[in-house]
């Protein structure tokens, strides 16, 4: 009986993040607009994260 209760909780949270995830779409679909420079602006931080990420390792492997 726990068991089942557990795994339905589980398919609700499951629902809850999907559905979360839908609105945020939506939501940036309806600003498509003017976010390609917000776009812009998390590319490049993505990027400059690759680079600490790369300087972690160059470091880790000299030590």
């Amino acid at each position: 009986m726990e068991n089942e209760s557990k795994v339905m909780i589980e398919d609700e949270v499951v629902v809850v993040v999907v559905e979360v995830k839908v609105e945020r779409q939506e939501e940036v679909g309806s600003n498509l607009g003017h976010s390609s420079e917000s776009l812009a602006r998390h590319l490049l931080l993505l990027l400059l994260l690759l680079l600490l990420l790369l300087l972690l390792l160059l470091f880790c492997c000299a030590c």
